[in-house]
């Protein structure tokens, strides 16, 4: 995975040189070997035999690379992985509709933003599945008349962690101080994120494409103590102001983020946090809800949700 993402340059995505893309790509070619796979072992071996073969010469061919892997030892590895895996594999599909079928609730939840969709994101800068709400019909095997709520998780401000433009990115010690203050490193790698303002013209086209019914607002608390908050509410290109973002990647490294300031508030004490955890959204300080008002008003999405802190309770209801 890392040999393939430095072969490709600037061109790269950032991989976390976890087999991700490696992976989709034989899916792609229909090579791949699939979970119930594991579970029969001449099936594996004979799928295996054929893809170690595959990769060892890819490897050795055009990459020159040396391979020292134990072919016979990976596959006994897998072969435990299956049986461990075995009480856990099933028709996900049909265990699901039945469960919607039978009155049930049922949340399903994205793990990744909406430009890192590798057919609506940053592309070539992005994941190998596709990450907007929509993926969760193929995904899980459901249509979609069975959703009846999507609702989008955007922080308070932005944050990206490898390549691709980022036209609100704060350089310097201001991207510093958010980084720190929402401790924001790589779940999987521990890289640290590139982080910046909130940009309303990627939030308007991830409200788009994804449909959504309303926002949730996580960790505002980190802009606490700020005298002014920038909000990218257009971008600027050569002499044209765009609201909407644009298609071409190229256009979009070569954008500037034109910006509102809105005033600040004071950072939440102790007293601040169980004030709000008790009362709700009324006692978040005016210039928060302000700020929150001002977002949603902008991308025409209401906010149902705001988090103000890391634990459970810190999550409050809008009204």
């Amino acid at each position: 995975d890392g040999m393939i993402d430095e072969y490709k340059g600037v061109l790269g995505a950032g991989t976390t040189r976890r087999g991700i893309g490696p992976a989709y790509a034989d899916k792609s070619e229909r090579t791949g070997i699939r979970v119930v796979d594991l579970l029969n072992k001449a099936i594996f071996k004979e799928k295996f035999d054929q893809l170690f073969e595959l990769k060892k010469n890819t490897l050795q061919k055009l990459y020159k690379q040396k391979i020292t892997l134990n072919k016979t030892a990976i596959f006994k590895t897998y072969l435990r992985y299956g049986q461990r895996l075995k009480p856990y594999v099933g028709d996900v599909s049909l265990e699901v509709n039945q469960a919607l079928e039978s009155g049930k609730h049922i949340l399903f939840e994205g793990a990744q933003g909406t430009l890192l969709d590798n057919d609506h994101g940053a592309y070539p800068h992005t994941t190998s599945s596709n990450t907007i709400a929509g993926a969760v019909c193929t995904g899980v095997g459901i249509g979609p008349t069975k959703i009846d709520e999507i609702i989008g998780v955007v922080k308070a401000y932005l944050s990206r962690v490898g390549s691709g433009p980022v036209p609100t990115e704060a350089k310097g010690k201001m991207g510093d101080y958010l980084r720190e203050r929402g401790q924001e490193y790589g779940t999987t790698t521990g890289r640290p994120r590139r982080c910046g303002w909130i940009d309303l013209v990627q939030l308007r086209y991830a409200c788009r494409v994804n449909g959504l019914t309303s926002l949730a607002v996580t960790k505002i608390d980190v802009l606490g103590g700020l005298k002014k908050i920038p909000i990218a509410v257009k971008y600027k290109y050569k002499s044209s102001y765009l609201a909407e973002l644009p298609a071409d990647l190229e256009v979009i490294r070569h954008c500037t983020p034109v910006y509102r300031e809105l005033p600040g508030w004071k950072n939440l004490t102790d007293d601040d946090f169980a004030t709000i955890v008790k009362h709700g959204y009324r006692a978040l300080p005016p210039r928060m809800k302000d700020y929150l008002k001002f977002i949603a008003h902008e991308v025409h999405t209401p906010i149902s949700l705001v988090s103000v802190g890391a634990e459970r309770k810190s999550t409050i209801q809008v009204p």
